[in-house]
């Protein structure tokens, strides 16, 4: 297994990010290494207002403040016993993410991107299935319904260097997505 990996995983709202970075530490932990977690919506309670949570798409300068405290994190994480950190976010811009990666490398980290997939009529079902805020998250599920649109409106490609994920069925992890 890579050590010093941080596996950043985009993709819009209510897509299953933060369900494959589970699925994610789970396999690395079954197979010997120590991954870390890092939540990116703990961090952006930190910087954003209370009142400010889940008002709309956040402008590029506060994204780029509390993606850098993460990968800070993550790169103190690093002296400690963390071989692999997980971070999920939108990540919805070419440049954002371009200046985390360039973050994450400088601080001795190899970058995999991951990029999930789901059409947003699954997304909506599940959503509405559960008709709760999932655990853990910021939206609640209209305004996760909302914010899955108005990103799809502005999500940027990926040029290369990415796993893309269609999380329509049920996801195995296997080694061979990250040797």
């Amino acid at each position: 297994m890579k050590k010093n990996l941080i596996i950043l995983i985009a993709g819009l709202p209510g897509v299953g990010k933060t369900s494959i970075a589970d699925k994610i530490a789970d396999f690395y932990s079954v197979n010997g290494a120590n991954p870390l977690r890092i939540d990116i919506d703990d961090i952006k309670r930190e910087v954003v207002p209370m009142d400010q949570l889940s008002s709309g798409i956040d402008s590029d300068e506060v994204r780029g403040s509390y993606y850098k405290l993460a990968t800070k994190r993550a790169s103190e994480s690093l002296n400690g016993n963390f071989d692999v950190i997980i971070m999920e976010e939108v990540f919805h811009k070419k440049h954002l993410r371009k200046d985390i990666e360039t973050v994450a490398s400088s601080s001795g980290f190899e970058v995999l991107w991951i990029h999930v997939t789901c059409p947003y009529e699954t997304v909506e079902s599940r959503l509405l299935e559960k008709n709760r805020a999932i655990s853990g998250h910021i939206l609640d599920t209209s305004t996760a319904l909302r914010m899955n649109l108005e990103f799809a409106e502005m999500f940027e490609d990926f040029n290369n260097n990415f796993i893309e994920i269609k999380n329509t069925k049920k996801i195995f992890i296997t080694k061979k997505m990250f040797l």
